[in-house]
């Protein structure tokens, strides 16, 4: 498997637009939706990629609160930075995910949050657990927790799968919200809420396939011509390729404790 850097720009790039231009769920907006921000509050963002949710965060926010953010990304972060140059109440940087408690204590200006969030991020930190310890520790008393992560079945995995390039490695992502995710949350919070979106992909052409799949972390150079020809079948029969690619998200709080 030649696998993608799932965290390079340019591969962050490829899959987001390619949810925004062939997706069925406006992912962005659903996302902004339960954020909820609102002037005065303080955000971290922990995998922050490109900075969707930091950009709209600073939107809403104006000079007030603040946005605290990491990505492991270089290249994403300088992107960012350069987006958000004016941003005084923004502190953005090239960081583990893993390395979050750390840099809360020793490292960012704000050391507590009003809300914590990382999207279609935490699944690829690895230790998953420290990382939610560290979120949820930083947390202010009526603080929220928001994690957002894929959901199965990804459809064109599974068909690279099926076609004889298996990815088990992967195969934790598609239950990830329901196995780690929702334990954790019911054990330190009184309300949890979850929310499923389904979301269906139509690709019109090969070439759109191709670069997609080149973004995955799913991605084998061999499996290709096989893969193409099967998307070929299918555009040349419908007018287009589809497959599924869902979205789970996760909130919690302690309204009881005010």
């Amino acid at each position: 498997m030649q696998t993608a850097n799932i965290t390079n720009n340019d591969s962050l790039n490829v899959r987001l637009n390619a949810n925004r231009n062939f997706g069925t769920l406006d992912f962005h907006a659903w996302v902004f939706h339960n954020c909820a921000f609102e002037s005065g509050m303080d955000v971290l963002d922990v995998g922050c990629g490109n900075g969707k949710q930091v950009l709209e965060a600073l939107r809403v926010l104006g000079s007030t609160g603040s946005v605290t953010a990491l990505d492991i990304s270089q290249d994403s972060v300088q992107q960012l930075r350069a987006a958000t140059a004016t941003a005084s109440n923004l502190e953005l940087v090239v960081a583990d995910m893993r390395e979050v408690g750390r840099l809360i204590v020793d490292t960012f200006r704000v050391k507590s949050y009003d809300l914590a969030q990382a999207t279609y991020a935490l699944f690829y930190g690895v230790e998953h657990v420290k990382i939610l310890e560290a979120m949820r520790k930083s947390l202010k008393p009526q603080g929220r927790l928001l994690v957002t992560t894929p959901l199965g079945p990804n459809g064109l995995r599974q068909l690279v799968n099926r076609l004889g390039f298996p990815t088990p490695e992967l195969a934790q992502i598609d239950n990830f919200g329901s196995n780690v995710l929702e334990p954790y949350f019911r054990s330190f919070f009184d309300q949890v809420d979850i929310q499923i979106r389904r979301n269906l992909l139509r690709l019109p052409s090969v070439e759109a396939v191709r670069e997609l799949y080149r973004s995955t972390a799913y991605h084998f150079e061999e499996a290709e011509p096989a893969l193409l020809r099967f998307v070929a079948a299918e555009i040349e029969a419908r007018g287009f390729f589809a497959f599924e690619k869902n979205a789970y998200m996760i909130q919690g709080s302690n309204p009881s404790s005010v």
